[in-house]
């Protein structure tokens, strides 16, 4: 039963051991995007911004050709189609436009503090499904030694369990 025992701590200490270091690695992670969300975000605004520029110029560049051109009234229409069409994607990108930017604004108002408490609360929920778990864990391990002990410690005079040491 020692034995057992001494097996079953190894097996914690393993675990326990495993969990901590990808704990550690994960956070690592974490703070690394944490620290650099803003660049992130910037750069991801930017390029927004750079494409909605470069579409603007491309479709001022067209204007001069399609005013002087001569069209059939097919073309008329497709021309309406594709213009109301860009139009619909231009007010799209504008929307995309302003939510990237209260997003933005929002990330800078939480200030520094912010990032001291995502990573404490990350910690802590790790920690508390570590400790989680582990007693589920402990719990299965014990309801396996219990019957366990239970079927080999069975007396045959009564149908009681033997009391004592095992």
């Amino acid at each position: 039963m020692e034995a057992e025992t001494q097996a079953l701590d190894a097996v914690l200490q393993g675990t326990s051991a495993h969990l901590a270091m990808f704990t550690r690695m994960q956070e690592a992670v974490e703070q690394g995007i944490l620290q650099k969300q803003d660049e992130i975000d910037k750069e991801a605004f930017l390029s927004l911004v750079s494409n909605t520029k470069a579409h603007i110029l491309k479709l001022q560049s067209l204007e001069c050709h399609f005013l002087n051109a001569t069209y059939k009234p097919d073309d008329v229409a497709a021309l309406g189609k594709i213009h109301r069409e860009l139009s619909t994607r231009l007010e799209q990108v504008r929307v995309e436009l302003m939510d990237a930017q209260k997003r933005l604004s929002v990330y800078r108002g939480l200030g520094p503090g912010f990032k001291d408490q995502v990573a404490a609360f990350r910690r802590l929920h790790q920690q508390l499904l570590d400790a989680q778990y582990m007693l589920e864990s402990f719990k299965a391990l014990n309801t396996d030694l219990q019957h366990g002990a239970t079927d080999m410690q069975m007396d045959g005079d009564d149908g009681d369990f033997m009391t004592g040491t095992f």
